[in-house]
């Protein structure tokens, strides 16, 4: 397969296409052009190599090169696939198989460096839509995810969020793999979104859960409440990451795939340091055994290949044991598992006789209420979560204003 023969083809496909805006056609075939004189100049056009490995081939090599942004590498993404929805509409008169789109929804999250939870999720929608519709793929349209969104309210009385998950993973599909607009999603039906108060500890609650916790569990629960972390993003945690001079530790794209910095409580640093410590001495058994890989994100993995056995990238809470890559066949230390933390927490809860529902994520409640009780600007408490919205940081005022209890109940009046 020749992939310069379809330009022509694609050139009138891209400038006819609905979705893409006409200030961004010009740049679709800037990218196809660009893609196609890559594969030219690496000699990878006619060589026994899968398409997925030549796109991937091509997008590390833009990341490699610092002119472009991340939304002009998403764009050219989105370019390339709509050559290849081109050939494969051109190629085949079969209609298009389920397979084939959960490959394509599979590549385009790759590329874009999703999470592999992301990946699980979004695939398991687009099977579910599939399933749903029983009709060709090519025939999807606008009024079938109206459908499939109100089937789910409805008949399986989902929740908002996982009605909003499947919105994006369906939306992923249509823009991204089939390229189609949704139109008119206005009148769908959507699943109410209660605005639940958090669950919040008080500070002797908190004191409370920590008497049944120790050692590296205890460590971690102190940093989700000290520092205000979500659970993955201290799990995920580089040696890197670590400032313990300045006291912060760096989020590298937490939620929304923003990096934000928080404090280190004085009362862990030391703990801190002497669990960084034991960890190195584990990186160096490890080094020794030529198995001290972790594993970096794609794009950085491509462009510093050395990076993933350096001690700078290695886990702070790393897992006890190894493993060995599937794909590649190395050997890799993975992180701890954010379920053994789970199940700290669970457990230590029910020691308590605490009569609030506890898990990882209460002790960041706990920790942003704290600091408003404190006085602390309720800017600084959302630059310190990483909400993109003040609204979403408003919630904990919420739980300040029921403690109060400002509204006395006339019975005590009397």
């Amino acid at each position: 397969m020749v992939l310069s023969e379809y330009l022509e083809d694609y050139r009138e496909i891209v400038s006819k296409h609905q979705q893409i805006k006409e200030s961004h056609k010009r740049f679709y075939i800037f990218w196809t052009e660009l893609f196609l004189d890559y594969l030219e100049k690496n000699n990878l056009a006619g060589k026994k190599v899968s398409e997925s490995e030549k796109i991937t081939h091509f997008i590390n090599s833009l990341h490699e090169n610092n002119t472009y942004q991340n939304w002009q590498i998403n764009q050219a993404i989105d370019a390339i696939n709509v050559l290849y929805a081109l050939i494969k509409d051109k190629s085949s008169n079969a209609p298009v198989s389920l397979d084939f789109i959960i490959e394509q929804t599979k590549n385009s999250i790759k590329l874009k460096h999703y999470s592999d939870k992301t990946e699980k999720n979004y695939v398991y929608w687009v099977k579910q839509f599939y399933h749903y519709t029983k009709k060709s793929i090519s025939d999807y349209d606008s009024l079938d995810v109206k459908n499939f969104l109100t089937y789910l309210v409805k008949e399986r009385n989902i929740s908002a969020s996982t009605q909003n998950q499947a919105f994006n993973a369906i939306l992923f599909l249509f823009r991204h793999v089939l390229h189609k607009d949704l139109e008119n999603m206005e009148d769908t039906l959507r699943a109410k979104r209660n605005r639940k108060i958090p669950s919040v500890l008080t500070r002797e609650e908190v004191s409370e859960v920590f008497k049944y916790l120790n050692g590296e569990k205890l460590l971690i629960v102190k940093i989700l409440y000290g520092s205000g972390l979500r659970l993955m993003e201290c799990m995920t945690l580089r040696i890197k990451d670590m400032d313990l001079s300045r006291n912060s530790i760096t989020v590298h794209s937490g939620k929304g795939d923003k990096d934000r910095r928080v404090m280190i409580p004085e009362k862990i640093k030391l703990d801190l340091q002497n669990h960084i410590e034991n960890v190195k001495t584990v990186y160096e058994k490890d080094k020794a055994m030529n198995n001290n890989r972790v594993k970096l994100p794609d794009a950085l993995s491509k462009k510093y290949p050395n990076a993933e056995s350096e001690w700078a990238w290695y886990w702070v809470f790393p897992a006890k044991n190894l493993y060995v890559d599937k794909h590649d066949g190395k050997t890799y230390r993975h992180h701890i598992h954010e379920s053994v933390i789970q199940k700290a927490i669970r457990n230590a809860s029910i020691k308590t006789d605490i009569p609030k529902k506890i898990s990882a994520h209460t002790f960041r409640h706990s920790f942003a209420t704290h600091l408003l009780e404190s006085g602390v600007n309720i800017r600084v408490v959302q630059e310190l979560l990483g909400h993109k919205k003040l609204e979403t940081t408003m919630i904990y005022t919420h739980v300040l204003l029921e403690k109060k209890n400002t509204v006395k109940s006339p019975l005590d009046y009397l």
